[in-house]
């Protein structure tokens, strides 16, 4: 569901045109921008909330719309172009889908998790299976997952910290992280069952203060990172030997500039070094992960 971020003067981002990227001087910024590739081009597709890069078809990006909006995936390449359909998720409402996810085995997860008043008590997870090259005009839904945050007692609660925007897949378990209004922190919660559509209630993992709004997350193709997506910058946790404590790692991370604080709501990765983010506006942007600009923090300093 729509955050109210603050937004620049297009001219910051466009030329006079409004269609070409312009980026600011060294003497401008000292950190590199991210650097912009495309734009959305379906313009039903007009409040991308969750992007992820399909396992079966590599270079197809599966992205839907945010509350509201049809139960529609939209398969893009990785400039923003239609690869075919829309694809209709059968057996599903967007009440206000916020995240999606590959497993690795040929699954999609879909979060119909966004609760902006933090009333909701029918937060859902939607798994179906991802179709191959030849692609359907519609998928059923295989399961419903249905949880809760074993630490929200009322709905809403005095501090809004149970929103979800971000949705990720690792160790045979899915993941969710909270979005935050009453502080800057997020929480990680572990979803254990996989197969039930019983109520289950999430398990909450650790958190920590993370300086902004949480609204997306992406495991590293190779396992090395949770890349973690707020609407300030990216953070990078390196994956911990054993366990699952995420938000403990020592890592790094990328402040974006005011320019670029545009609703962002979708990241996932391009490769091992390039991570793909976009926003409600329907820009797209790639960020190199071993460009300048990049800050590393330690273990100590992520401990909640």
């Amino acid at each position: 569901m729509r955050t109210r971020i603050p937004i620049l003067l297009l001219s910051v981002v466009f030329g006079l045109s409004g269609s070409f990227f312009m980026p600011l001087s060294a003497e401008q910024t000292e950190t590199p921008l991210p650097e912009m590739t495309g734009r959305i081009q379906p313009k039903e597709l007009n409040e991308s909330s969750g992007l992820s890069q399909s396992f079966l078809v590599p270079g197809r990006y599966w992205s839907h719309n945010d509350s509201g909006g049809q139960p529609l995936l939209y398969p893009l390449d990785v400039n923003g172009n239609l690869l075919g359909g829309p694809v209709s998720v059968t057996g599903a409402r967007n009440i206000d889908w916020e995240a999606i996810c590959v497993d690795g085995t040929g699954r999609l997860w879909i979060a119909d998790t966004g609760n902006n008043a933090n009333k909701r008590q029918d937060l859902k997870i939607y798994q179906v299976l991802e179709p191959g090259k030849e692609l359907p005009e519609a998928l059923a839904v295989q399961r419903t997952l249905h949880f809760k945050f074993p630490d929200q007692k009322a709905f809403p609660p005095k501090a809004l910290n149970f929103d979800c925007e971000a949705l990720f897949f690792w160790n045979e378990k899915l993941y969710v992280l909270s979005k935050h209004r009453a502080d800057i922190r997020t929480k990680l919660y572990r979803i254990e069952d996989l197969k039930t559509e019983k109520l289950q209630t999430a398990t909450l993992v650790g958190e920590r203060e993370i300086g902004a709004m949480v609204t997306d997350a992406a495991m590293h193709p190779e396992g090395k990172w949770l890349a973690v997506l707020t609407t300030a910058g990216v953070w990078l946790f390196e994956t911990p030997a054993e366990g699952d404590a995420f938000l403990t790692q020592p890592g790094k991370h990328f402040l974006f500039e005011d320019w670029s604080w545009l609703q962002i709501e979708g990241m996932t990765w391009i490769d091992a070094r390039h991570l793909m983010i976009c926003n409600e506006q329907r820009f797209i942007f790639r960020l190199n992960i071993q460009a300048a600009g990049w800050q590393s923090f330690q273990a100590s300093e992520a401990a909640e």
